[in-house]
Protein backbone atom coordinates (compact mmCIF):
# COMPACT_ATOMS: atom_id res chain seq x y z
CA UNK A 1 0.00 0.00 0.00
CA UNK A 2 2.63 2.33 1.22
CA UNK A 3 4.85 1.26 -1.37
CA UNK A 4 2.59 -0.03 -4.04
CA UNK A 5 2.08 -3.82 -4.16
CA UNK A 6 5.83 -5.13 -4.27
CA UNK A 7 9.13 -3.83 -4.51
CA UNK A 8 12.00 -6.63 -4.98
CA UNK A 9 11.63 -9.37 -6.82
CA UNK A 10 13.79 -12.79 -7.22
CA UNK A 11 15.08 -12.70 -10.63
CA UNK A 12 13.60 -15.80 -12.48
CA UNK A 13 16.90 -17.10 -13.59
CA UNK A 14 19.21 -16.65 -10.70
CA UNK A 15 16.53 -16.90 -7.24
CA UNK A 16 17.78 -17.05 -3.85
CA UNK A 17 15.73 -19.38 -1.78
CA UNK A 18 14.88 -18.12 1.55
CA UNK A 19 15.29 -14.17 0.28
CA UNK A 20 12.53 -11.79 -1.51
CA UNK A 21 15.02 -11.01 -4.17
CA UNK A 22 16.76 -7.89 -5.31
CA UNK A 23 15.11 -3.98 -5.96
CA UNK A 24 12.89 -3.55 -8.62
CA UNK A 25 14.13 -1.18 -11.11
CA UNK A 26 13.94 2.39 -9.99
CA UNK A 27 13.28 1.23 -6.68
CA UNK A 28 16.12 1.45 -3.47
CA UNK A 29 16.44 -1.02 -0.91
CA UNK A 30 18.26 0.06 2.34
CA UNK A 31 18.68 -1.59 5.58
CA UNK A 32 19.41 1.28 8.52
CA UNK A 33 19.93 0.68 12.02
CA UNK A 34 16.38 1.02 13.83
CA UNK A 35 15.32 5.06 14.20
CA UNK A 36 18.62 5.84 13.01
CA UNK A 37 19.19 7.39 9.44
CA UNK A 38 22.35 5.00 9.62
CA UNK A 39 23.28 2.25 7.25
CA UNK A 40 23.87 -1.09 8.57
CA UNK A 41 26.79 -3.45 7.13
CA UNK A 42 26.11 -6.07 4.59
CA UNK A 43 24.66 -9.08 6.38
CA UNK A 44 23.16 -7.23 9.08
CA UNK A 45 19.51 -7.10 10.80
CA UNK A 46 17.81 -3.62 10.69
CA UNK A 47 14.94 -2.28 9.31
CA UNK A 48 14.12 -2.15 6.04
CA UNK A 49 13.79 1.01 4.11
CA UNK A 50 12.34 1.60 0.69
CA UNK A 51 12.52 4.67 -2.05
CA UNK A 52 11.40 5.54 -5.21
CA UNK A 53 8.71 6.51 -7.61
CA UNK A 54 6.19 4.10 -6.47
CA UNK A 55 6.63 5.13 -2.89
CA UNK A 56 4.15 7.53 -1.13
CA UNK A 57 4.90 10.84 -0.12
CA UNK A 58 2.89 10.56 3.10
CA UNK A 59 -0.45 10.23 4.66
CA UNK A 60 -3.80 12.85 4.23
CA UNK A 61 -3.83 14.12 6.89
CA UNK A 62 -0.70 14.16 8.25
CA UNK A 63 -1.82 12.43 11.78
CA UNK A 64 -3.52 9.57 10.85
CA UNK A 65 -1.73 6.14 10.98
CA UNK A 66 0.55 7.35 13.57
CA UNK A 67 1.28 3.64 14.20
CA UNK A 68 2.28 2.77 10.55
CA UNK A 69 5.32 3.66 8.62
CA UNK A 70 6.76 6.84 8.17
CA UNK A 71 8.69 8.66 5.72
CA UNK A 72 12.28 10.04 6.58
CA UNK A 73 14.60 11.68 4.11
CA UNK A 74 12.19 9.91 1.32
CA UNK A 75 12.93 6.90 2.62
CA UNK A 76 10.20 4.56 3.83
CA UNK A 77 10.36 3.38 7.08
CA UNK A 78 8.77 0.20 6.96
CA UNK A 79 8.95 -1.35 10.56
CA UNK A 80 10.11 -4.60 9.00
CA UNK A 81 13.23 -5.77 10.09
CA UNK A 82 15.76 -7.75 7.36
CA UNK A 83 19.30 -7.72 6.12
CA UNK A 84 20.77 -7.24 2.59
CA UNK A 85 23.79 -9.59 1.25
CA UNK A 86 26.76 -8.81 -0.76
CA UNK A 87 24.45 -9.18 -4.01
CA UNK A 88 21.47 -7.73 -3.11
CA UNK A 89 19.07 -9.80 -2.01
CA UNK A 90 16.88 -9.23 0.92
CA UNK A 91 15.65 -11.64 3.91
CA UNK A 92 13.27 -10.42 5.98
CA UNK A 93 13.63 -11.46 9.20
CA UNK A 94 10.90 -10.42 11.51
CA UNK A 95 9.09 -7.10 12.89
CA UNK A 96 10.67 -3.77 14.55
CA UNK A 97 8.18 -3.96 17.58
CA UNK A 98 9.55 -7.91 17.96
CA UNK A 99 12.86 -6.81 18.68
CA UNK A 100 14.57 -7.76 22.10
CA UNK A 101 16.41 -5.55 23.38
CA UNK A 102 18.97 -8.01 25.63
CA UNK A 103 21.23 -5.59 27.90
CA UNK A 104 21.15 -2.73 25.50
CA UNK A 105 21.72 -4.92 22.17
CA UNK A 106 19.13 -5.46 19.93
CA UNK A 107 18.23 -9.55 19.05
CA UNK A 108 16.06 -10.36 15.94
CA UNK A 109 13.67 -12.95 16.88
CA UNK A 110 13.75 -14.16 13.33
CA UNK A 111 17.10 -14.52 13.72
CA UNK A 112 17.20 -17.18 16.32
CA UNK A 113 13.93 -18.53 14.98
CA UNK A 114 15.64 -19.05 11.81
CA UNK A 115 18.69 -20.90 13.54
CA UNK A 116 16.08 -23.39 15.75
CA UNK A 117 14.09 -24.08 12.57
CA UNK A 118 17.23 -25.89 11.30
CA UNK A 119 16.86 -28.85 13.45
CA UNK A 120 15.93 -31.35 12.27
CA UNK A 121 13.22 -32.45 14.92
CA UNK A 122 11.66 -28.41 14.62
CA UNK A 123 8.69 -28.07 13.02
CA UNK A 124 7.47 -24.67 14.21
CA UNK A 125 8.85 -22.00 16.66
CA UNK A 126 8.39 -18.32 17.89
CA UNK A 127 11.34 -16.56 19.79
CA UNK A 128 9.93 -13.57 22.15
CA UNK A 129 10.86 -11.16 24.89
CA UNK A 130 10.85 -11.82 28.57
CA UNK A 131 11.58 -9.49 31.42
CA UNK A 132 14.88 -9.85 32.96
CA UNK A 133 15.89 -7.75 36.37
CA UNK A 134 19.40 -7.46 34.91
CA UNK A 135 19.48 -7.24 31.43
CA UNK A 136 16.00 -5.87 30.40
CA UNK A 137 14.73 -8.81 28.35
CA UNK A 138 16.06 -12.26 27.48
CA UNK A 139 14.74 -13.95 24.24
CA UNK A 140 12.49 -17.34 25.26
CA UNK A 141 11.79 -19.61 22.59
CA UNK A 142 8.83 -22.08 22.29
CA UNK A 143 9.31 -25.00 19.87
CA UNK A 144 6.75 -27.69 18.25
CA UNK A 145 8.72 -30.24 17.31
CA UNK A 146 7.94 -32.89 14.48
CA UNK A 147 5.63 -36.01 15.31
CA UNK A 148 7.61 -38.62 16.77
CA UNK A 149 11.03 -36.74 17.11
CA UNK A 150 12.09 -34.78 20.22
CA UNK A 151 14.92 -32.37 21.09
CA UNK A 152 15.79 -31.39 24.54
CA UNK A 153 16.74 -27.67 26.05
CA UNK A 154 20.00 -27.92 25.80
CA UNK A 155 20.18 -29.59 22.46
CA UNK A 156 18.25 -26.76 21.11
CA UNK A 157 20.37 -23.96 22.72
CA UNK A 158 23.24 -25.72 21.18
CA UNK A 159 21.92 -25.37 17.89
CA UNK A 160 21.63 -21.62 18.25
CA UNK A 161 25.37 -21.35 19.96
CA UNK A 162 26.34 -22.84 16.82
CA UNK A 163 24.61 -19.99 14.85
CA UNK A 164 24.69 -16.92 16.50
CA UNK A 165 26.91 -15.42 19.31
CA UNK A 166 25.98 -16.24 22.77
CA UNK A 167 24.08 -13.41 23.69
CA UNK A 168 21.23 -14.69 21.24
CA UNK A 169 20.52 -18.05 22.83
CA UNK A 170 17.65 -18.36 24.41
CA UNK A 171 17.12 -18.29 28.27
CA UNK A 172 14.68 -21.16 27.97
CA UNK A 173 13.22 -23.74 25.55
CA UNK A 174 9.88 -24.43 25.50
CA UNK A 175 8.34 -27.46 23.95
CA UNK A 176 4.64 -27.19 23.15
CA UNK A 177 2.13 -29.19 21.17
CA UNK A 178 1.22 -25.86 19.14
CA UNK A 179 2.07 -22.74 19.42
CA UNK A 180 -1.23 -20.21 19.74
CA UNK A 181 -2.63 -18.51 16.79
CA UNK A 182 -4.78 -14.98 16.97
CA UNK A 183 -7.70 -14.34 15.29
CA UNK A 184 -6.44 -14.40 11.41
CA UNK A 185 -4.18 -17.43 12.07
CA UNK A 186 -0.78 -16.06 12.78
CA UNK A 187 1.15 -16.87 15.66
CA UNK A 188 0.24 -14.91 18.69
CA UNK A 189 3.08 -13.85 19.93
CA UNK A 190 1.64 -11.71 22.75
CA UNK A 191 -0.14 -14.61 24.61
CA UNK A 192 3.44 -16.01 24.29
CA UNK A 193 4.92 -12.83 26.34
CA UNK A 194 2.36 -13.34 28.94
CA UNK A 195 3.66 -16.67 28.82
CA UNK A 196 7.45 -16.14 29.19
CA UNK A 197 6.71 -13.35 31.73
CA UNK A 198 4.78 -15.82 33.93
CA UNK A 199 7.68 -18.39 34.19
Amino acid sequence: SEGTCTCTMNPPASRKIGTVGTALYGQRVAIFAPETDEPVATNADGEICIAGPSVMKGYVPADTHADGPSIRNGWLRTGDLGRLDAEGYLTVTGRLKDIIIRGGENLSPGRIEEALTGHHAVRACCVVGAPDPDLGEVPVAFVVTNKGQSAGERELKDQVAARLPHSWVPARVTVLDALPENRVGKIDRQALKKIAAGA
